[in-house]
Order: structure tokens, then C-alpha cells, then sequence
């Protein structure tokens, strides 16, 4: 049995990666924190079996499509559709119905896309309510093949139970299986329900979001930044953020002292905050 190698790289030949992708794509990881992305890219190169640091500098110089499949694995969305259902119930039960009171039209941004469950999680909570037509929804994705990924309603199987489980406990209208077949060797879920999601190209600075949002949801992913760049995307929000606009992170993400300046606290254990 060919059993895979683990491969180790020094944090001087880890810096010298990122400075390839930085000049090959123009994609800045340089900020996210050193032992998560190490680990990431060490594991990505035991699978997909580059001996170096070397190698993989430089196949990254010669291939187009590399980002993409890099990307892919490297900002795996770790989770699953309704995750934490108290939070979507207090989206819906409170947060959301002020905010259409409020505004003619919601807009709600969703700056990082990869698997398309936060996405959809939200899609299916607009339409059981009736507030599609009174809402404008943005999903930002860093690659066109997470794009595809998500308007195809691709949905890994393995999260399917758990999935449904947190729907039910979500308290939806209807099952689960409403809105995402399972198969025998796929799942795939309902994609009118994404058809009137406005797709954006993600960059690092999140400049690519409209002005004038009402809700961003950004849930764990600060986990990966270093505090520079936790607060800077978060100055970035506040500026994009319209003057009743609220802000949700991951419940097991806090904001630094810096950003507590920039928002009050909503809903604490969700981590819900409106803008100052």
C-alpha cells in the first residue's frame, strides 16, 4: 500500500509559498494566522503530493487553474446548513422583521461564500416567510468554481442529516427534504431559491460590497485572522454597513477592543451587533 507522506515545511519555505501566490494571483493569506494556514497548506501538499516547498512554487508558477483548486481546500467552509438553529431563529423571530420595518428594501451581504450552506440556510428562511421580494441578498465567492458550485445546488451528502436535524430544531415551516434531495451518490438542493442572489467576485479588502447593508452575516471566519486584520475587515463592514445595519460573527468569535468602538451589542450569545 502506498501509504501518503506528511510533508513538512519550515516557516521560512511556508513564507515563500505565500509570496508566490501573492505574485502569481494576486490572493493575500499573509494576514490569517500562522498555525492554522501552516497546517492547511502542509496537509494540501501530502494529498496532493508535492515532496517541497519547492514543487509546489513551482507548479504554481506555470498553472492557471491551480488557485482554484487551492482555494478550495484551503477555505473549506466548515459547516452545515442551520447550523446553530438558535441563530436563525432569532434572525427571523426579531432581527429581520425590524429591519423590513424599517427599510424599504433589506439588503443582507454575505461576504464569503464556499459551500453555498449559509447561503441557502438564509435563501430557504426568506422564502418561508415571505421576505424574498423585500430583500436584496449578496454572496461574495473568491473563485468562479465556488460560484458554479453553489448555482448547480451541489450539497455534500455527509452533512445531510445533520443538516436536516438542525432545520428541524430551527422550527422551519416544512421538511427538510423540501429543499435538498438525497440521492444515492449526490445531494442536491433547490436552486430557485438562490435566483435572485446577486454573485460577487471577493476580494481581501471586501471593497466589492455595495454600500448601505442592513445585515452582513460573517460567521467563523475571523477564527483564521490575526487580530490586524480581524479589526481592519471589520472597520471595512462598519463603512459598508447602513445606519441601522446589523453584523453577526461566530459564536465562538469575540470582537477586539478596537471593533467594541464600532458596535454595540444586540444579541451577545449570538453574537449579533448593530452599528454605532
Amino acid at each position: 500500500m502506498d501509504l501518503l507522506q506528511y510533508t513538512s515545511i519550515t516557516i521560512t519555505e511556508f513564507r515563500s509559498i505565500l509570496k508566490a501566490i501573492k505574485e502569481r494571483f494576486d490572493i493575500d493569506f499573509n494576514e490569517y494566522t500562522l498555525v492554522f494556514l501552516k497546517r492547511r497548506l502542509e496537509s494540501f501538499m501530502s494529498a496532493h503530493r508535492y515532496p517541497t516547498a519547492e514543487s509546489l512554487i513551482n507548479h504554481i508558477s506555470r498553472d492557471d487553474e491551480f488557485i482554484h483548486l487551492f482555494l478550495r481546500e484551503m477555505l473549506v467552509e466548515s459547516t452545515e446548513m442551520f447550523r446553530d438553529p438558535s441563530f436563525w431563529r432569532y434572525l427571523r423571530d426579531f432581527v429581520l422583521p425590524r429591519l423590513i420595518n424599517e427599510n424599504k428594501t433589506v439588503r443582507i451581504a454575505l461576504p464569503h461564500c464556499v459551500s453555498g450552506d449559509e447561503l441557502y440556510s438564509l435563501c430557504i428562511l426568506l422564502a418561508e416567510n415571505g421576505w424574498t421580494y423585500f430583500t436584496e441578498v449578496y454572496a461574495g465567492t473568491a473563485s468562479p468554481h465556488f460560484e458554479k458550485n453553489i448555482k448547480n445546488g451541489n450539497f455534500a451528502t455527509y452533512k445531510y442529516e445533520v443538516s436536516a436535524d438542525n432545520y428541524l430544531r430551527y422550527q422551519g415551516k416544512y421538511e427538510f427534504s423540501k429543499y435538498c434531495q438525497l440521492k444515492e451518490d449526490a445531494a442536491i438542493r433547490d436552486t430557485s431559491l438562490i435566483q435572485h442572489v446577486h454573485f460577487l467576485k471577493k476580494d481581501d479588502t471586501f471593497s466589492f460590497l455595495p454600500n448601505n447593508i442592513q445585515l452582513i452575516i460573517f460567521r467563523n471566519q475571523m477564527l483564521y485572522y490575526t487580530q490586524t486584520l480581524q479589526d481592519k475587515v471589520l472597520k471595512t463592514f462598519y463603512e459598508k454597513l447602513s445606519k441601522n445595519g446589523c453584523l453577526a460573527i461566530g459564536i465562538r468569535e469575540q470582537l477586539g477592543i478596537i471593533s467594541q468602538q464600532l458596535y454595540r451589542v444586540i444579541n451577545e450569545s449570538e453574537r449579533i451587533y448593530g452599528k454605532n
